[in-house]
C-alpha cells in the first residue's frame, strides 16, 4: 500500500501539538500514513512527550532551525510515495487525507494539492459557523463531501496543510532554507513547480481547522519584519515582488460583465503568473485568456493558463484590432511612457462595447503629499493619478460609462487624521475622501458603433412586446442587407436581455420565415447551448435539419425531447423514414 509521510515541524506550543496528532489518529485511516515530527529546540515539555508516543519517527534539533530546514529533514526520513506539510496549529478532520489523495491522483501534471480553512491568507479561508473547536468535528464531517468541481487551480498554495508526491519533490527540489525561519518558502516552491508545468489545486471540498501562526502571534512586530526581509529575499532570487507575482485582481474582477456564455476573451496585462487568469478561468471555463507579462519566468508560469506573451506592456501586442471583451489594465498606465497613448492602443484591441478596468495609485493620497512636503522622493510607478486626471485621461480617449470608486486603508492613526483635516480645511472639505483613497479603480466601456445601439434598440422592443413585427423585420433586414452577422445579434442577445432562449426563438422563427436557414440554425444552436433540455428548442433544431435534408442530424435531436405530443411524433416518423431511406 502507498502511504503519506504527514511531517510536521513543531517548537513549544505542546498544546497545539497535541491536538494536532491526535485528530490525525482519530480522522486518518490506520496504515494509510507515517507520522514525523521534527522538534525544533523545544524549551518546554514537547520533546518528553513526542518521545513518549510510539507511533511516530522524532527527529530533534537542539535549536530552531526553521520551518524550511525541518521540513528537508522530514523529506530525507520519509519512506511515502506521498508527502504532505503540516503545521502542527492546524487540526485535521474526517476524509482530509483521503479527499486530498483524490484530487493529488487524479491527473499527473497536479503536482500540489491544499484544503480550505478558517484562518489563512490567499483567499483560502472560508466563515465557520462553530466559535469553539468543539464544533468543528460536526462542521467538517458534513462539509468534507469530494466534489471535482470544487477543485481550483490556482497560482500558490498556502503551506499549513500542503500535499505532494515524492516524484514531483524530486524534479522540483525541497524547500529554500535562504527563507529560514519560515515564510515565502511555499511560495517559492509553488511557482518552481508551476515553471515545470504543474498544476496547483485548492480543494474547496476538504477543510481543516487552523489556529494561525501560533509561533509568531505572540511577536507581531517581529513577525511582520521576517515578512518583509523574506519578502526581499523572494525578490532577489526570481527578480519580482511575490505580490505582483501572484495577484489576483478580485478588485476589478466584479466589475466586469463576463457571462461564459458564447466565444468570450479577456486580456490581461502585467498579469504575473496568471493568478487572475486563473480565478476567471475556475468560474467561467469557456472564457478564452490572453496576458501580457514582462517577467520571464513570470510569464512561462502563465503560459500553462492562456496565450500569454512575455513582452513589455508598452510594446504593440500582436492580437487583431476589436478582440478582446475585457482588458484588464492592472497599473500598467502607471509604468507606461505616454498613458494617453497608450490607453488609446489598447482600446482598439477592445470590442465595440467592451470594458476596461484598472487599479492606478492616487497622487492626492495624504501618505504621497506627506512625504511629497518633507520633500521625499514617492518610490513607485512611473506615474500617479488623481480622481479628476483619471476622468478626463479615459473619457478623452473615446471611453465611456467611466466609473471610479477609490480604495482606502485601515484606520488611520489619530495623527494622521489630524493632519488630513488640516489640509482638507486648506483646500476643501469636499478633498477629505480623495486623500484617503491610497489607489483608484477605474471601469470604462468602449463607445458602440451606432449600428449596435440601434440594433440593440429594436430587439429590447421585440422583447417588450413593442411594434413586435415591424422591429423584427427590421432586424432581418439589417442582417440579409446591411452586413451585420447573426452572431452579433446574439451577443447582443447574451449580454442585453432576460429570456434568452425566448428571443432566439423568436428570431428565428423570422429567419426561418424569410427563408434564412443557416440563420436560423445557429439561433437555435445558441438557444440549445443555453437549456440544453428544452423542448421546442430540440423540435425546431429537427425541423430545420429535416429541410436541410440531413434527417440523421435531425433524429439526434428528436431522441433528446422527453415528452411527445401529436406533432413531434409525426415529425419523428418523417424523420425515422429519411433515415432509413437514407441508407438503401
Amino acid at each position: 500500500m502507498t502511504i503519506t509521510s504527514i511531517i510536521i515541524p513543531v517548537q513549544n506550543q505542546l498544546s497545539y501539538t497535541k491536538q494536532c496528532i491526535e485528530s490525525i489518529r482519530a480522522y486518518t485511516k490506520e496504515g494509510t500514513y507515517e507520522l514525523i515530527v521534527i522538534d525544533n529546540g523545544s524549551e518546554d515539555v514537547t520533546m518528553q512527550w513526542l518521545q513518549a508516543q510510539q507511533d511516530l519517527i522524532l527527529i530533534r534539533n537542539h535549536e530552531n532551525k526553521g520551518f524550511p530546514k525541518a521540513c528537508n529533514q522530514g523529506i530525507h526520513a520519509a519512506k511515502g510515495e506521498r508527502i504532505l506539510f503540516l503545521n502542527n496549529d492546524t487540526v485535521v478532520t474526517s476524509r482530509w487525507l483521503e479527499q486530498l489523495v483524490c484530487s493529488l491522483e487524479s491527473a499527473p501534471n497536479i503536482g500540489a494539492v491544499g484544503p480550505v480553512t478558517n484562518h489563512a491568507s490567499y483567499g483560502t479561508a472560508i466563515s465557520v459557523p462553530y466559535n469553539d473547536i468543539k464544533g468543528l468535528p460536526a462542521f467538517a464531517d458534513q462539509y468534507n463531501r469530494s466534489d471535482p468541481t470544487r477543485w481550483e487551480e490556482r497560482a500558490k498554495l498556502i503551506g499549513y496543510c500542503l500535499l505532494t508526491r515524492r516524484e514531483v519533490l524530486k524534479e522540483v527540489g525541497e524547500f529554500d532554507e535562504r527563507f529560514t525561519p519560515g515564510n515565502f518558502e511555499d511560495d517559492d516552491w509553488c511557482f518552481r513547480a508551476r515553471l515545470l508545468g504543474y498544476r496547483l489545486i485548492l480543494c474547496q471540498d476538504t477543510f481543516i481547522h487552523h489556529h494561525g501562526s501560533v509561533s509568531f502571534g505572540r511577536e507581531e512586530q517581529r513577525f511582520a519584519e521576517l515578512l518583509e526581509k523574506n519578502r526581499q529575499v523572494f525578490e532577489q532570487k526570481w527578480g519580482v515582488d511575490p505580490s505582483i507575482l501572484f495577484h489576483v485582481k478580485t478588485e476589478s474582477l466584479d466589475w466586469l460583465n463576463l457571462t461564459g456564455k458564447g466565444e468570450q476573451r479577456v486580456l490581461d496585462l502585467r498579469c504575473g503568473s496568471g493568478a487572475t487568469l486563473l480565478t476567471i478561468k475556475h468560474h467561467l471555463p469557456s472564457v478564452s485568456c490572453f496576458g501580457v507579462e514582462p517577467h520571464r519566468d513570470a510569464a512561462k508560469a502563465a503560459t500553462h493558463v492562456g496565450n500569454v506573451m512575455n513582452q513589455e506592456v508598452d510594446a504593440p501586442i500582436p492580437w487583431p484590432k476589436e478582440y478582446f471583451d475585457t482588458i484588464l489594465l492592472g497599473d500598467s498606465l502607471g509604468h507606461v511612457e505616454n498613458p494617453a497613448e497608450w490607453l488609446q492602443r489598447m482600446k482598439h484591441h477592445l470590442k465595440r462595447g467592451g470594458i476596461m478596468a484598472a487599479t492606478l495609485p492616487n497622487l492626492c493620497h495624504y501618505g504621497v503629499l506627506s512625504q511629497l512636503l518633507q520633500g521625499l522622493w514617492v518610490e513607485g510607478p512611473r506615474h500617479r493619478f488623481t480622481l479628476q486626471s483619471l476622468h478626463t485621461l479615459f473619457q478623452s480617449q473615446g471611453l465611456e460609462k467611466v466609473m471610479i470608486r477609490g480604495l482606502t486603508l485601515p484606520q488611520s492613526s489619530e495623527e494622521e487624521e489630524q493632519w488630513i483635516d488640516r489640509l482638507a480645511t486648506l483646500t476643501s472639505p469636499a478633498m477629505k475622501e480623495q486623500y484617503l483613497c491610497f489607489q483608484y479603480q477605474v471601469r470604462a466601456v468602449r463607445e458602440e458603433a451606432a449600428y449596435v445601439r440601434h440594433l440593440k434598440f429594436l430587439i429590447r422592443r421585440i422583447e417588450n412586446h413593442l411594434d413586435e413585427e415591424a422591429s423584427l423585420q427590421e432586424v432581418l433586414r439589417q442582417v440579409t442587407s446591411q452586413g451585420i452577422s447573426i452572431q452579433e445579434v446574439i451577443a447582443i442577445i447574451h449580454m442585453d436581455m432576460i429570456d434568452k432562449v425566448e428571443m432566439l426563438h423568436r428570431i428565428a422563427q423570422g429567419c426561418y420565415e424569410q427563408g434564412m436557414m443557416d440563420e436560423a440554425i445557429s439561433l437555435m444552436e445558441n438557444a440549445e447551448s443555453l437549456a440544453p433540455d428544452h423542448s421546442d428548442t430540440l423540435y425546431n433544431l429537427a425541423l430545420l435539419w429535416q429541410q436541410r435534408h440531413q434527417p440523421t442530424k435531425a433524429l439526434a435531436y428528436l431522441e433528446r425531447i422527453k415528452k411527445m405530443d401529436e406533432s413531434t411524433q409525426q415529425l419523428m416518423a418523417r424523420v425515422r423514414k429519411a433515415v432509413t431511406d437514407e441508407s438503401l
